[in-house]
């Protein structure tokens, strides 16, 4: 989990999972395209979950909140 304007910065702790494909996600997905460009640069395989979060509350997906894997 790491914010848009710290993602170069803190990109380090994305190096141990380089070889897995990253999804990115936030509210709306206005920074995720720009993330993901930014992360191809630096040799990650990225997806991204259009429309964000909020889309994905629209369809009615679950959603699981204050868990970590």
């Amino acid at each position: 989990n790491l914010p848009y304007n710290r993602l170069i910065q803190d990109a380090s702790e994305l190096a141990a999972h380089k070889e897995k494909i990253l999804v990115l996600v936030d509210k709306l997905g206005q920074h995720s395209g720009a993330a993901g460009r930014k992360l191809t640069k630096e040799g990650y395989q990225v997806r991204r979950l259009s429309g964000g979060i909020s889309e994905w509350q629209v369809q009615n997906l679950p959603l699981i909140k204050g868990k970590k894997a």
